[in-house]
């Protein structure tokens, strides 16, 4: 069952933003009304390409999307604002298992999600840290969970919000990298160094 739920989430989903475009991308930004979310252009990747692993590159700050192919819309656009080390404030979970922690500050604005896609939407799992020499593990450990859930309750995504919260990861002493694998095998990658 899990099986065909995650092709359904990969077959309805898609990266925004690692294709090339004739059109000037300009700063991204995230424009509002009332109450509709409203996105303008989510730049390409650096050079309007993938990297060698099949992930968009993201740079801290710069925009990112998640859309609904089925429905044709953009219905998550989010970015990272920040990465830095982090100390997690329960000493329970103080001792990670890959090296140290980091933590990365979003910006996530949802829209209107007529084929109830948000569901599938969770920024918490499916990390991974890579080092320069491409050797990579799960970031998101029991004990990072927990030093995220201490920091902030992510309960879901809904519709039509704006959302501000911190990931916090176990990753390689020597991190070069951190994916997010969030809907699809492929997924956006940042620098960390």
């Amino acid at each position: 069952m899990i099986k065909y739920v995650v092709g359904s989430l990969i077959a309805i989903f898609a990266l925004v933003g690692c294709t090339a475009s004739a059109e000037p991308t300009g700063t991204p930004t995230f424009a509002s009304t009332d109450s509709v979310i409203v996105p303008t252009t989510t730049p390409p990747s650096p050079n309007g390409v993938v990297n060698e692993r099949g992930n968009v590159v993201k740079k801290v700050g710069e925009a990112g999307a998640i859309r609904d192919i089925a429905q044709d819309v953009v219905i998550v656009n989010f970015r990272v604002t920040k990465i830095a080390d982090f100390k997690c404030k329960d000493t329970d979970y103080t001792k990670n298992e890959n090296g140290k922690y980091i933590a990365l500050d979003f910006n996530v604005e949802t829209k209107a999600d007529p084929g109830k896609m948000l569901d599938g939407v969770g920024f918490k799992y499916r990390w991974e840290s890579i080092r320069k020499d491409g050797l990579s593990v799960g970031a998101d450990t029991l004990s990072a969970n927990m030093c995220t859930t201490l920091e902030n309750e992510i309960d879901g995504l809904k519709p039509n919000r704006k959302y501000n919260f911190r990931i916090v990861l176990d990753v390689h002493n020597d991190v070069d990298s951190v994916v997010w694998n969030g809907v699809s095998d492929s997924g956006w990658e940042w620098k960390v160094a």
